[in-house]
């Protein structure tokens, strides 16, 4: 398979894939996914790790996500991401 930053047209169902994962794991709910922001964000990351790091990287904003969150935002995700997509 081509490295993730080929596929960037992948990257939202995997990223609802891995939420899903996650938010099981974790005992949470997110019923509107991931916001169009985060998956902005998500989208424009190179992925240098890959799969795997689009993995912890939807695990990382399952845990800091708000309590009454109903979905992933672009603010839960890793900084340095954020900061790398603006």
């Amino acid at each position: 398979l081509p490295p993730l930053r080929e596929r960037r047209e992948d990257i939202p169902a995997l990223a609802e894939h891995f939420l899903a994962r996650a938010a099981r794991e974790n005992g949470r709910a997110f019923p509107a996914g991931i916001s169009a922001e985060a998956l902005d964000v998500l989208s424009r990351h190179d992925w240098p790790g890959n799969i795997r790091e689009l993995q912890n990287v939807l695990e990382y904003g399952v845990v800091m996500a708000d309590d009454d969150a109903e979905r992933i935002e672009a603010a839960f995700l890793p900084d340095a991401l954020v900061r790398g997509a603006d």
